[in-house]
């Protein structure tokens, strides 16, 4: 079924490298995201975003989702919906590769941005009846968790960037 494998209600981990700086940032119901940094990336890799993988999970349910689209919106809704969701974790994968962790959160910017276009294309799917109320809820609270995840990893950039 999809939609196995949540996470625990109110916890949004946002980036979780070997060692480093514990930094928690409050949200909605007063719940703590926590974010482990190291000082460099060398020696990660992307992959160990935990927002990144949320992102990525979504892009496979999605693109799994869009395949019982209609023909007609192969190079409409559908082409989209894809090209917005898969932007998520590939503008996460490209901003970290840049030196600077200024770069890096205006990748993470640019996730957010297309966050919110796959959220209003969702809705846009469930009026148009191509995806069920159902789908369109499972998807939506995974994007908004993504939102929140991508909020979060904004919050800690900004913070080291401070200083």
């Amino acid at each position: 079924m999809v939609g196995s494998g949540e996470l625990g209600a109110g916890r949004f981990p946002v980036l979780c490298l070997g060692g480093g700086v514990i930094v928690e940032y409050m949200y909605e119901e007063e719940e703590s995201i926590m974010l482990f940094e190291e000082e460099n990336h060398y020696g990660s890799h992307y992959r160990n975003l935990k927002v990144w993988k949320k992102a990525h999970e979504v892009v496979l349910e999605i693109y799994k989702m869009t395949n019982d689209f209609p023909e007609d919106e192969r190079f409409g809704l559908t082409s989209q919906l894809r090209r917005a969701v898969v932007s998520i974790p590939t503008n996460l994968a490209e901003g970290y590769g840049r030196t600077t962790s200024a770069d890096f959160k205006r990748f993470v910017m640019i996730s957010l941005g297309f966050a919110n276009e796959v959220e209003y294309l969702l809705l846009l799917c469930k009026d148009l009846g191509y995806i069920s109320k159902e789908y369109y809820r499972h998807f939506n609270e995974k994007i908004i968790q993504i939102t929140k995840m991508l909020y979060g990893l904004k919050k800690a950039i900004e913070a080291k960037l401070r200083g």
